[in-house]
């Protein structure tokens, strides 16, 4: 989350250098909003749900790269261009954040393709069976519930955002340095 937000900003300002627009608030937020607009699926997904058991299915409505990057891009590029290209990358830049590191991967291939993929770290969870350590990894739709089952962590968000953790503190150091680029 705080990873997204600073790539939200960081991509902000680069964009604004590049086309010699001054940077505007407006713009900025927008970075921030496009950065995890498609996580509006995990509060769809509680709100049909109940509740955030078996959450890691919140990837199974907006998370398609090859779907939501190109549609939304052409959306926005109505509006300006400089806003459809901000769209793309901060979107792009959420799909790789979502295939690295805590969740169970992202469709990349979708529509052609229903299996999810996740490359480099792959968080471990305390007190739960060590899952193979690879550098990719790809999974099959109909695998996803039995190994969020088996190897997930049902209270990911306070193991890794509440405790000092490798991941999280990444994530912060991100975004301090995005506001840091931010307000200098």
């Amino acid at each position: 989350m705080f990873l997204d937000f600073g790539l939200g900003i960081l991509s902000a300002v680069l964009f604004s250098r590049i086309f010699s627009w001054p940077l505007q608030a407006d713009f900025v937020m927008a970075g921030v909003v496009f950065s995890v607009l498609m996580d509006l699926d995990f509060f769809i997904y509680v709100l049909k749900n109940g509740s955030a058991h078996k959450i890691h299915r919140h990837r199974d409505i907006f998370h398609y790269p090859l779907i939501y990057i190109p549609l939304g891009t052409s959306f926005i590029w109505l509006y300006d261009f400089h806003w459809a290209i901000l769209f793309a990358t901060c979107s792009l830049w959420h799909f790789i954040h979502d295939s690295v590191g805590i969740g169970w991967g992202v469709r990349w291939l979708y529509p052609f393709g229903k299996d999810y993929y996740t490359f480099l770290y792959r968080y471990q969870p305390p007190d739960r069976p060590s899952f193979p350590l690879k550098l990719f990894h790809k999974w099959k739709h109909n695998e996803i519930d039995e190994l969020a089952e088996q190897y997930g962590d049902p209270n990911w968000f306070r193991n890794i955002y509440l405790k000092l953790h490798p991941y999280a503190v990444f994530e912060f150091l991100v975004f301090i340095a995005a506001l840091i680029v931010l307000f200098l």
